[in-house]
């Protein structure tokens, strides 16, 4: 079981459970025991899909939280999340992914589980590259419409025309 805590500090509890992979089925539609397969509505592989789909992953952090821990803390799924600013999203997130490559471990499934490894490395490895590229970017040089260097002044400048 991992956890998190969100901007009140209250801290969730997390668990991949065949339990918790059919109440995220019943309430969402979405098979998380099947990552490597797309959904009817989507084309795109589940894993993918909780790379990309930010509300879906906390649809499924929510049902993985689930109605007791609402009790406990006495808040509704609206509470929780308007309490999932950028840094909790994000811690959230780390716990899931490490929940479920703890169950397909113990599962057996060693692959689903290094596919999620290498699903996060993607996305940290994309977010640094998109970092790069940035930060390279000259905004008065875009502004001035100077994007891919000096532009001739005319056609009949450019040799073998």
């Amino acid at each position: 079981m991992k956890s998190f805590k969100d901007t009140a500090g209250r801290q969730w509890n997390i668990s991949v459970t065949i339990g918790a992979a059919k109440r995220i089925k019943d309430t969402l539609g979405v098979d998380l025991l099947r990552l490597d397969k797309p959904s009817e509505d989507d084309k795109l592989p589940l894993l993918t899909r909780l790379g990309v789909d930010e509300l879906l992953l906390a649809e499924i952090i929510c049902c993985l939280i689930g109605e007791k821990q609402f009790a406990e803390h006495n808040v509704t799924e609206d509470d929780i999340r308007d309490s999932f600013d950028g840094s909790t999203m994000l811690a959230a997130q780390t716990a899931f992914y490490e929940e479920l490559i703890d169950f397909f471990q113990q599962r057996g499934r060693d692959y689903l589980a290094t596919a999620i490894e290498k699903q996060l490395a993607t996305i940290d490895a994309a977010a640094k590259k998109a970092e790069t590229i940035l930060d390279k970017l000259d905004p008065k040089s875009l502004i001035n419409g100077k994007t891919f260097g000096e532009l001739p002044d005319s056609l009949a400048s450019i040799p073998g025309r």
